[in-house]
């Protein structure tokens, strides 16, 4: 809670508190250093949580019939400022005090055994300053609404059945201040919960960061504009569970034979947590402002690696303190940022699950079980990279026979969705799927004379395809690969990438 980057000379016009990091290395050429001076690391916050359950269930008999029943309203709030980024960065390289080797043609290399890290650092060489505008408080609301009812009774004397049904009502996840982000494909804008101007009012986000953002062509829409919800995403109201279950003694109860079989639907909300990274984590609430001298971009004439090529006139520490200059058109530039969006179709994922077992009594108090039990899920969050180049420059030179872009959109010009503006675009969807199917044969012998014991033998093969977040199952698009190596149809694309056998 103190500020320790203004007194040391260095970037702060967010007046941010704790330390900067200062780093750096220099590895090639036979010069190599490291320096690594780290500040404050990032961390998650939570405060003010709670959640209110109101449950009652009620059990009725009639007859043959056992009948269960209830309802559960659940209410949760969570206060969280997320992840974000160290907000202060300085970087040295090496390239200060390299010599421009003249042979190195358009990458502007240094000549070998020239630049160190630490010598820059000496001098105050920096090749790149940061500050970020970071991350506020999220203020999470969940609500979910629930009811069952299921009757036990027996159809015959050899026949039982368990039949029911969960109705579960599930209001949109949403965040107090409409800190969603999503993004409108068809007129590529990104989406916030508020217009840009309420915001700003808000200390939300920066005229400056608003402005700089739209000059080099960034497009804002609120949901209403976009087709969305107000929350950006949907509400999912009916979600109704079938249960059933039957147990069956085809001999009667004499021959020790019993099957039994059954089949249920479930429904799980998304974990919060998996949304954080699509709300405030983005333009414009948040952004790294970058003085980069290496950077073809930010250079005066439009080449890389400037700081090899031209005197320094900024030292670390000495006046570096307004080297970025919030309101210079070059502190933004194409593809500094990435965006992760919310489809705004987000239901719940769904699960279901049937078994068939058969028991028999062998005797002398014995008894074996073969079951053969699937299970299906659906909806599974996934990651759609939608606006990624291509992996490598195999691929970039394969497809195109063209050299790599070079210059201000050096950054934006190979990607497959949009060639002057955004950086990645990364779209979480519910389009993840699970497959599993096993069988399990157990054999035991119940307690007597002193001992039991029990062989299990169990089969499974599972498949998975999403439901972790972002931390895999991600989907890039057909044009990051080489032509005609991946099908462009959404489905198969998926399918090819990420569905494989579950670890």
């Amino acid at each position: 809670n103190k500020d320790y980057t203004t007194p040391l000379g260095l970037q702060n016009q967010f007046s941010l508190n704790g330390l900067p990091t200062i780093s750096g290395s220099s590895t090639g050429n036979g010069a190599g250093s490291t320096l690594q001076a780290y500040g404050q690391g990032s961390s998650e916050w939570r405060d003010n949580d709670y959640t209110n359950v109101f449950e009652d269930n009620l059990t009725l008999v009639r007859g043959g019939h056992l009948m269960e029943f209830g309802g559960r309203y659940h209410h949760e709030r969570l206060n969280i400022l997320p992840k974000s980024s160290v907000p202060i960065n300085v970087q040295f390289d090496g390239l200060g005090t390299g010599l421009y080797d003249p042979n190195s043609g358009s990458s502007f290399g240094e000549l070998p055994n020239t630049g160190l890290a630490t010598a820059d650092f000496f001098l105050g060489y920096a090749d790149a300053y940061s500050t970020a505008l970071s991350s506020r408080y999220l203020y999470m609301r969940e609500q979910e609404i629930s009811s069952y009812f299921q009757d036990n009774f027996h159809v015959t004397p050899n026949l039982t059945a368990n039949i029911g049904g969960r109705w579960e009502i599930l209001p949109a996840i949403h965040e107090r201040d409409r800190q969603f982000t999503s993004f409108d494909y068809a007129n590529a804008a990104v989406v916030t919960g508020l217009p840009t101007d309420q915001l700003i009012a808000k200390g939300y986000t920066t005229k400056q960061l608003v402005n700089g953002l739209q000059g080099i062509g960034v497009k804002f829409e609120t949901p209403d504009q976009a087709g969305m919800p107000s929350g950006v995403i949907d509400s999912h109201y009916f979600n109704f569970l079938p249960r059933v279950s039957l147990a069956w003694l085809p001999f009667g109860s004499h021959h020790g034979l019993v099957v039994r079989g059954g089949y249920g639907a479930y429904i799980y909300p998304t974990p919060t947590r998996n949304f954080y990274s699509s709300m405030n984590g983005n333009v414009p609430y948040t952004y790294n402002y970058v003085e980069d001298y290496k950077s073809a971009a930010q250079s005066p004439d439009g080449l890389s690696n400037y700081i090899l090529r031209s005197p320094q006139t900024v030292v670390a520490g000495q006046n570096s303190t307004d080297v970025i200059d919030l309101n210079n058109q070059n502190a933004i530039s194409p593809g500094s940022f990435e965006i992760d969006a919310l489809d705004s179709k987000q239901p719940p994922n769904y699960y279901r699950e049937w078994n068939v077992t058969a028991q028999k009594d062998l005797g002398h108090q014995t008894a074996i079980s073969v079951a053969y039990i699937g299970n299906h899920g659906g909806n599974l969050e996934q990651q759609w990279y939608t606006n990624n180049g291509p992996s490598n420059d195999y691929v970039w030179y394969v497809n195109t026979g063209l050299p790599k872009p070079t210059g201000y959109y050096s950054n934006t010009a190979t990607r497959v969705y949009n060639k002057t503006t955004y950086g990645n675009i990364n779209l979480m969807r519910k389009t993840g799927w699970s497959n599993g199917n096993g069988v399990q044969v157990n054999f035991q012998r119940l307690y007597h004379h002193g001992f039991a014991y029990q062989v299990t033998y169990v089969y499974a093969k599972n498949f998975r395809n999403g439901g972790n977040g972002t931390r895999d199952s991600q989907v890039y698009p057909a044009g990051t690969f080489v032509s005609g190596v991946v099908s462009s149809d959404p489905s198969q694309l998926n399918r090819t990438q990420s569905y494989v056998r579950d670890t």
